[in-house]
């Protein structure tokens, strides 16, 4: 008989990622966790298959134990790594005139934004604050490079250097990503980026719930990476409504772990918000994207939902976020079952730097075995 196990999505976040960083950073703090219930750890190669039907090796890793977690004798690891498809794919110039655009659009979409007042009652100068804080630094890092470009003389050219590669990095390694996945627009440059991220992902885990020795799935993921986790399961859901072989085996998707989620923040920056003159597109719109959306737009004339939410029904989702960490936060829009607000109680309680710090904090896997 056939050992079962489960399987655990884990997809990176922002930054200048390089291939199994994500992969040891999360093993590594699982193993640790795991103690005396981990035999040992082997690395595995199985045959898949990309969307176009070619095949592949992944490369995963595989944590026996001691004792079955559930019906689970192993748990798997896989890695989705996307880093690699925005390298050189947007300017510095590009990523200023995404963050202009971006604020201009927030303020009035914070002024047209009904599910605001049940979620921020009268904080909405606290909550304005949390939304935007990260996109007026990264203004702030603009203009330092336009300053640097136009008035440090050539004489200081090594300063000029260092401070451009450093205002680059920044801005393209991070605030890039963001806009590039962002570009939902499909006249948008950027679209078919996203599009090939996107793509890659739901194969990954079309792969995964496919095989018959994994009786459970879940789905992690960091930073940017919660927000490809959940368009996952979103599009997943959608597709499951009319393919019986997807829902059977999206059944066995059980958890969905976020931690340092702008999710909100894309919600609120990025979701199309229509007229209840266009009430047809409106909730067509709205039903493409209902994956445990707290609050849905009251239309003059409804129109039912086609899209099955039997993924909703089946999955238990957990959210860590850090009141230093600018990219994330709690998640308000969505239905998330729970919040967690964490205190890493190391160098990474710092204000920017805490995005990094859950890594090595021992909460997160103990939130991920509550899925397990």
């Amino acid at each position: 008989m056939q050992e079962k196990g489960t399987a655990v999505v884990i997809i990176h976040g922002i930054g200048q990622q390089n291939p199994f960083e994500t992969l040891d950073s999360f093993g590594r703090g699982l193993a640790t966790h795991l103690g005396a219930k981990l035999k040992h750890i082997e690395h595995v190669l199985a045959p898949f298959s990309n969307n176009k039907g070619e095949k592949y090796i992944d490369s995963f890793i595989r944590l026996h134990l001691s004792q079955k977690m559930g019906e689970a004798t192993f748990i798997d690891i896989h890695e989705y790594y996307w880093a690699n498809l925005t390298e050189r794919q947007i300017t510095t110039a590009e990523i200023g005139e995404w963050i202009s655009t971006t604020l201009k659009g927030a303020k009035n979409a914070f002024k047209n934004t009904p599910e605001l007042n049940s979620i921020v009652a009268n904080q909405k100068k606290d909550y304005w604050y949390k939304l935007t804080d990260l996109l007026y630094k990264g203004m702030l890092v603009y203009r330092l490079l336009r300053f640097v470009n136009l008035l440090i003389p050539k004489w200081l050219i090594g300063l000029k250097n260092w401070i451009q590669q450093q205002s680059e990095y920044i801005l393209i390694g991070y605030v890039g990503d963001i806009a590039i996945y962002t570009g939902m627009d499909v006249k948008s440059k950027n679209f078919n980026v996203r599009s090939s991220i996107l793509s890659g992902s739901i194969n990954l885990l079309k792969e995964i719930i496919s095989k018959p020795y994994y009786q459970k799935v879940i789905v992690a993921g960091h930073s940017l990476g919660s927000v490809i986790a959940y368009d996952t399961l979103n599009k997943i859901q959608t597709e499951a409504t009319l393919k019986e072989d997807v829902k059977q085996n999206a059944k066995k998707i059980g958890g969905l772990l976020t931690f340092g989620s702008p999710l909100d923040k894309i919600y609120f920056f990025f979701n199309e918000r229509t007229s209840n003159e266009q009430y047809i597109r409106g909730q067509i719109t709205e039903n493409l994207h209902s994956f445990r959306i707290y609050n849905r737009t009251q239309w003059p004339l409804g129109i039912k939902n086609p899209i099955t939410p039997f993924i909703d029904e089946n999955i238990v989702w957990l959210n860590l976020y850090h009141s230093n960490d600018p990219v994330s936060g709690r998640l308000d829009f969505y239905t998330v079952d729970e919040n967690v607000k964490c205190t890493f109680g190391n160098k990474y309680d710092k204000w920017g730097i805490a995005h990094v710090g859950y890594w090595e904090y021992s909460e997160l896997y103990t939130n991920l075995e509550k899925l397990l």
